[in-house]
């Protein structure tokens, strides 16, 4: 078990909240003993937050995409699952296989080699773009793609990937010739033939290639350990004031405890209450680090998990 010292720097918090209602533990430096003592107690988190503001949300057809330059982006974000319709100019990644259409801008350098690319994605076929064919994030923590190492249909992902920054959102353009080919796919997810595609991507963040085993052969134990390595890479970069930086980290440390991996460990209440001890502490300096960016849907939506 990991304790490191508390982040002096607190929230202002409304004057009728309770002690045990601020966002104090919220900051980033939290200690893992009272992440799993309140894990414990199965009580719900210290900032949950009225159902109304979930509710208000969702009275809006649109929502303007999010940036850390607050710039205009010309974008509007359907609700409805179709493409999001976008107005940047297209950007050659690869000429006649993949175009990109910068949504948030990131920073830093792009992968390389064999990087693990930590991201989530929609896609859509080019022809049909009313309805998405995939969705990772409804596995809510991001997904991994090994550059160099990725599946036949992802190359195109992968190359978009090679040009992006940490912390890019991205609209790509895919040639069906590096996608699902000339035969298609007749399963999960279905496509037709020769279908061009289109991913709404988000690079989190990547890691230099290293000897980390597949995170599908990685026991419990080291999962916990490579996850709280990130979340002490976070704290780190959230007191220097890196935010975005901070945020990235942050959600590859709980990409190795993903709602599938979790599901598995219903019944085993020592293992579920350790993962809980590591991962509560990472929602609530996800929580810290996005009420500093005054982005306070993605606080209620950490501070509820």
């Amino acid at each position: 078990m990991v304790t490191i010292e508390e982040e002096p720097v607190q929230e202002e918090v409304p004057a009728k909240a309770n002690k045990s209602d601020t966002l104090e533990h919220a900051e980033p430096l939290a200690s893992t003993e009272t992440a799993t003592s309140e894990s414990d107690k199965g009580s719900k988190s210290p900032c949950s937050a009225p159902d109304a503001a979930a509710s208000s949300a969702k009275r809006f057809l649109w929502e303007p995409a999010k940036s850390s330059s607050d710039i205009d982006l010309n974008i509007l974000e359907p609700l409805d699952g179709s493409v999001p319709r976008i107005k940047t100019p297209l950007i050659t990644v690869q000429e006649g296989m993949i175009e990109k259409q910068i949504i948030v801008e990131g920073k830093g350098e792009p992968p390389e080699g064999h990087a693990k690319c930590f991201v989530h994605f929609l896609a859509w076929v080019k022809d049909s773009t009313e309805e998405r064919i995939e969705d990772t994030r409804s596995e809510k923590e991001p997904v991994q793609i090994v550059l160099g190492q990725d599946k036949p249909h992802l190359q195109g992902v992968a190359g978009g990937l090679r040009s992006m920054r940490p912390g890019e959102r991205s609209l790509l353009h895919i040639n069906w010739k590096m996608a699902y080919g000339e035969q298609g796919n007749f399963s999960f997810p279905h496509v037709a033939p020769r279908s061009d595609l289109i991913y709404d991507i988000e690079l989190f963040d990547y890691e230099p290639e290293d000897d980390e085993m597949p995170r599908a052969d990685m026991t419990f134990e080291e999962r916990c350990r490579q996850a709280d390595k990130r979340r002490h890479a976070g704290n780190e970069l959230f007191k220097d004031g890196n935010h975005d930086r901070a945020i990235s980290k942050y959600n590859v440390a709980l990409s190795y405890f993903g709602e599938s991996f979790m599901f598995q460990l219903e019944g085993l209440d020592k293992y579920k209450n350790q993962a809980n001890a590591i991962r509560l502490p990472i929602h609530l300096n996800l929580a810290a680090c996005h009420l500093k960016k005054d982005q306070f849907s993605e606080v209620i939506v950490n501070c509820t998990e």
